[in-house]
């Protein structure tokens, strides 16, 4: 883990704690509330938005770079570790083609974070704030460990973008609806590469 390392932070476990309590608690609310008629939505990402601005977990670029290589060695299963990078503070973080195949980067603040070929398969990133982020050619992960992610358009019209593009061969008319809807097709045409790739 990340607070296992000799670097003079005052990392805060009980808070820690009671943040992983708390959202178990909501996660399990929300489950079951799912089904329920005029349920309120459940929105997890608010309970990291306290630790957003902590000056102690202010990661600098050294730091993150040699946690990154113990982080790789453990991928290798070489001596390392593996990265735990729980609301750490990456705001503009230069990431490009980084290895975060597994790292912990729940509640981590990576707003305008240069994200270019990185490497998210299996990495937890749960309530992470990736506002301005650039995610071009990453792998995305389609698992729970994405949920709650804070995003801006930019996200959402890349991913749209995306869903437009592939080749739907069932019989669900929802589905045909909404791929063919004019306000779906609008969102998936702002995408910040659509000059390049060409509109839906």
């Amino acid at each position: 883990m990340i607070f296992d390392y000799d670097w003079k932070l005052e990392v805060n476990y009980e808070e820690l704690a009671e943040l992983e309590e708390e959202n178990a608690r909501l996660m399990e609310e929300e489950r079951k509330n799912r089904n329920k008629k005029n349920a309120q939505p459940m929105h997890l990402s608010k309970i990291s938005q306290p630790l957003y601005h902590r000056e102690d977990l202010k990661m600098q670029k050294e730091r993150l770079q040699e946690i990154l290589e113990s982080h790789k060695k453990w991928l290798r299963g070489k001596d390392g570790k593996r990265a735990d990078l729980r609301c750490v503070d990456l705001r503009d973080a230069d990431l490009r083609w980084a290895d975060l195949k597994w790292v912990d980067l729940r509640w981590a603040d990576l707003r305008g974070a240069r994200l270019k070929d990185a490497n998210l398969k299996d990495a937890d990133l749960r309530c992470v704030d990736l506002r301005g982020a650039d995610l071009d050619y990453s792998s995305f992960p389609l698992w729970c460990g994405s949920f709650d992610i804070i995003v801006d358009e930019r996200l959402i019209r890349q991913l749209c973008y995306h869903i437009a593009k592939l080749k739907y061969a069932g019989n669900d008319s929802d589905i045909k609806t909404l791929l063919e809807s004019d306000v779906f097709k609008s969102v998936a045409n702002k995408f910040h590469r659509v000059e390049e790739c060409g509109a839906v």
